[in-house]
């Protein structure tokens, strides 16, 4: 954060000067940080950049992965207008001959899952994860391999499960992404999964346990600069004192939410949080 300025202006020369493998591995390094930073826009740009690049070497791994690294973006920022079009990269890049490994087709497939949830089509969420369930079914893998790849099924199975209200089911497979994500001592799925059980112990009316949660999360998202987590964070603590009718409470959080919507550019959330600021 500290040297982005620095790191940023070194990028850009970087493609100025066509200096393909040398921005190649600075995205090896930043990428995460630029998902994590909400700097959408430059990493939009940057990966445009690469993949004229990366197109005009016939690079097939490196623009399959570019295009799955624009849909990751597509997905976080959920901007309505950008789902269709990060659909249709999606099975681009899956599409493209010898371009994708296991585990970015198995992403690609899972990243479906959440474009769909984005548009509310959830049969087609279903069909995505269905998809991933085959692929992992029928490729071997060591155990703790497999197993990193079907706490992503769990997790995202209870995201569609929360969607269509069916509470009971979503936070038996959040626990199960808990358990085993504590034995790979995976701990941003962790911080992750807390998230998604604190939205069910708040529609449940289990408030205590929705704010111990929320803590654990908004102190991990702050350590690691994860301003989208900061965002959803305070948008949940405005929920949470909404249900409580600490109607004053609840309107600072949603407003703290609408100001980092706002910087995100996260559209569709900034719409939403604007009913919570009114309160």
């Amino acid at each position: 954060e500290r040297e982005w300025v620095n790191l940023s202006e070194a990028i850009e020369w970087c493609l100025g000067s066509e200096q393909y493998d040398l921005f190649k591995e600075f995205w090896l390094y930043l990428g995460g940080f630029t998902r994590f930073g909400g700097y959408w826009d430059e990493r939009l740009a940057w990966l445009d950049c690469l993949l004229e690049v990366a197109t005009r070497a016939d690079d097939r791994p490196t623009i399959a992965r570019i295009l799955l690294d624009k849909v990751h973006t597509f997905a976080l920022v959920d901007r309505p207008a950008q789902q269709e079009e990060a659909i249709a990269l999606c099975q681009e890049a899956l599409a493209i001959p010898d371009g994708l490994e296991f585990e970015a087709c198995f992403n690609a497939t899972v990243h479906l899952t959440l474009l769909y949830l984005n548009l509310g089509d959830i049969s087609q969420a279903r069909k995505s994860i269905s998809d991933a369930k085959f692929m992992l079914n029928n490729t071997t893998f060591g155990e703790r391999e497999r197993l990193k790849f079907q706490i992503y099924l769990w997790y995202y199975q209870g995201q569609i499960n929360t969607e269509i209200g069916e509470l009971s089911k979503a936070r038996e497979l959040y626990q199960q992404c808990l358990q085993q994500a504590r034995q790979l001592n995976w701990q941003l799925m962790i911080i992750y999964t807390y998230s998604r059980l604190a939205i069910i112990e708040i529609e449940e009316g289990n408030f205590e346990e929705a704010e111990r949660l929320l803590q654990l999360v908004l102190t991990s998202a702050e350590q690691n600069c994860d301003k989208r987590s900061i965002a959803f964070c305070q948008r949940y603590y405005a929920l949470l004192e909404q249900k409580r009718e600490n109607l004053v409470k609840a309107r600072h959080w949603a407003l703290l939410a609408k100001e980092n919507f706002k910087r995100l550019k996260m559209l569709k959330e900034l719409r939403e949080i604007d009913t919570l600021c009114r309160v």
